[in-house]
């Protein structure tokens, strides 16, 4: 198979509608009609610095070649368009790999491919999400099927089921036991409640319910604010309802904001900090109002978002 590759900048443009909800490991949609090109693998978070390091994969599964000049790659949650190069032509079963300039894509991202026309051709499932900031790429396997697997990146080379399997049984080993890699357990700050127990419910983004195992409290998150109008709130949803959900959390309480018997707070599931996370995603926004009275607005992350 002959490998295309193009590098390609991007202009912004405006939001384009999203399709069913995707998990973090594997998701289905409706398979394409076998006609058209489709996006086959995307790679939204390489390892390390992401600047020129992000692609997208594109697939003609036909017996004849086609030209895809002038298509286009649209994405919803950072919204912009690559345009691909008149006369390019992509040839029959083969790939073309679009490398985009700079840093474009989101942790959570929908894509759409679009001819000259404007008409749709193919979309990825809604809001894919890839956190994990290694070489793994959301891609169809089969190429062409339609069953996304996140999983050990091929660009411009066939999704082989069996790598998937390979990839799947490695991830399942226990890791060594000299590794040092583990991050450092969170710890409760101030003299506030420190609570540990189980996301049972998820109310909004930056709101859930902690299960003990006498008690269970409603917990809000220091220093966000959400809407569910914005169009980013399903993006930052997935972000909680992955890390936390179902998950075990420690909780500390807000010293500067205790409410009764509902918790502000911070949350951590697992080493994960969901306040910082959401923030730094820009699927949130600050409370600046909270920045005044919260124990956790000098923390580094809080003033990278805007506390002073």
């Amino acid at each position: 198979m002959t490998l295309v590759v193009g590098l390609i900048g991007a202009g912004l443009v405006g939001a384009i509608p999203a399709s069913a909800q995707g998990n973090e490991e594997q998701v289905s949609q409706p398979g394409g009609s076998g006609t058209n090109v489709l996006i086959n693998e995307v790679e939204m978070n390489p390892r390390g610095r992401d600047t020129g390091r992000e692609w997208v994969e594109l697939y003609n599964p036909t017996s004849s070649d086609i030209n895809i000049g002038n298509f286009a790659i649209q994405t919803q949650v950072r919204p912009f368009t690559i345009t691909i190069p008149a006369g390019t032509v992509i040839g029959a079963g083969q790939f073309y790999v679009v490398k985009v300039e700079g840093e474009r894509f989101s942790i959570v991202e929908t894509l759409a491919l679009v001819d000259s026309a404007g008409r749709t051709l193919d979309t990825t499932p809604s809001s894919l999400l890839d956190r994990r900031d290694d070489a793994r790429t959301w891609q169809r396997i089969p190429d062409g099927s339609s069953t996304w697997r996140f999983t050990a990146g091929t660009q411009g080379e066939p999704n082989d089921p069996a790598t998937y399997q390979k990839d799947a049984e490695r991830a399942s080993e226990p890791a060594p036991a000299t590794s040092n890699l583990a991050p450092a357990s969170p710890r409760c700050l101030g003299s506030a409640l420190c609570i540990e127990g189980k996301v049972i419910k998820m109310v909004d983004t930056d709101t859930i319910y902690v299960q003990t195992d006498k008690d269970t409290y409603k917990v809000d998150l220091s220093l966000t604010k959400v809407s569910r109008n914005d169009r980013n709130y399903e993006s930052g949803s997935k972000i909680t309802r992955y890390n936390c959900l179902g998950s075990s959390v420690l909780v500390d309480q807000d010293d500067g904001q205790i409410k009764g018997r509902n918790i502000v707070g911070v949350v951590y599931c697992g080493s994960h900090n969901l306040n910082q996370e959401l923030l730094d995603s820009g699927f949130v926004g600050l409370d600046y109002r909270q920045c005044f009275v919260s124990e956790f607005a000098s923390q580094d992350w809080a003033v990278r978002n805007g506390c002073k």
